[in-house]
């Protein structure tokens, strides 16, 4: 018989900020290569930017807990209710942006301008094929996971850390032997350790193995400041080439590494909170796949109508951000509760 797990609430949370965060980066990224790098918003941007870069990984992350943990996940349950649900959910949330672009004149009415933009997908969706192929391997690393000691995933989660710092670095050409290490990242193969399959094995380490002490006071740390110095030394960088920057909020760098496990071991080791609250944390959480589809159509139709740039950025991101959430998540309900319709949100 199959064991029962009780539920982490924590990782409920985890999952509505992580989705709150998808959000709030893509409200302050939005005018980020489109600002002028000397004004003030554009160093709003770029600081906020840095805060939620973690938010991918985070769900990433998650998702690792789920596939990986040692319960029965047959491979027609794996693709029957995982894999078609995501396909379908792509396909149709794709459709509907490739009709809002043709209506909007941002793709032309041929037929195929038109095919092309909904297998292409609006830019956020990448998201959802890279789940699917991680899913599709999942049987794979949850047999990794099985079979190795600690001390071997350990080891490739020290790879993926020490790749992370080389390429952190081939993105500063003002650190100190900034050539040297560019040359050293050519010849080795970062390429195949940078994989969002490395932090579907973290987030399942996290749980299962708990950070030392020590260990964990410095990756809290790390995750602290972080967003600090990724938006300072990004803020650098662009001073340096003249344009907007943004190789260092790639998802791979050391700096999203730091925030994405400083977040998530707060979130999962303290999951105390009272159980009349749980129910909605749960639905919430339940929302989140809906609330990522439909934020950017939100956004989008929010723009058409204000001109979010010429705003001051320090209070609307956060305000948009709550807007678009919010909004957002009164659509999940309601697409939720229309038969048929709710397995696509």
């Amino acid at each position: 018989m199959e064991k029962k797990y009780e539920r982490n609430t924590g990782l409920d949370v985890l999952r509505v900020i992580a989705c709150f965060m998808v959000v709030f980066l893509h409200v302050s990224s939005r005018f980020f290569s489109a600002v002028p790098i000397d004004t003030f918003n554009w160093k709003v941007y770029t600081f906020y930017d840095a805060c939620v870069r973690s938010a991918v990984p985070l769900f990433v992350m998650l998702s690792g807990v789920f596939f990986l943990a040692p319960r029965e996940m047959t491979l027609k349950k794996l693709y029957g209710k995982y894999i078609i649900r995501l396909a379908a959910a792509y396909v149709i949330w794709s459709a509907l942006y490739t009709i809002y672009d043709v209506l909007a004149g941002e793709v032309p009415f041929k037929l195929r301008s038109i095919l092309h933009a909904w297998i292409e997908g609006p830019a956020h969706l990448w998201y959802i094929p890279m789940l699917i192929g991680l899913y599709v391997i999942s049987p794979f690393l949850k047999k990794i996971t099985q079979l190795s000691s600690k001390k071997l995933v350990e080891y490739g989660l020290i790879l993926f850390a020490g790749a992370s710092l080389i390429r952190t670095i081939t993105y500063i050409p003002i650190f100190p032997g900034h050539t040297t290490f560019v040359l050293l990242s050519e010849q080795l193969p970062l390429s195949y350790i940078l994989r969002y399959y490395s932090y579907f094995l973290l987030g399942w380490f996290l749980v299962n193995f708990p950070v030392r002490s020590n260990w964990r006071k410095w990756i809290y740390a790390g995750g602290l400041v972080s967003p600090f110095l990724c938006a300072v030394t990004t803020v650098l960088v662009s001073m340096k080439k003249g344009v907007a920057a943004e190789d260092l909020f790639s998802n791979f760098t050391l700096f999203t590494l730091l925030e994405a496990m400083a977040i998530f071991m707060i979130s999962s080791r303290y999951s105390s909170f009272r159980k009349k609250w749980k129910p909605a944390l749960e639905f919430l959480s339940s929302c989140t796949l809906g609330i990522y589809l439909s934020h950017i159509l939100v956004l989008r139709l929010l723009a058409s109508w204000i001109d979010l740039a010429s705003l001051n950025a320090l209070w609307m991101v956060p305000l948009v951000s709550l807007v678009v959430f919010f909004v957002s998540l009164l659509l999940t309900m309601a697409l939720r509760s229309v038969k048929g319709v709710h397995k696509l949100v």
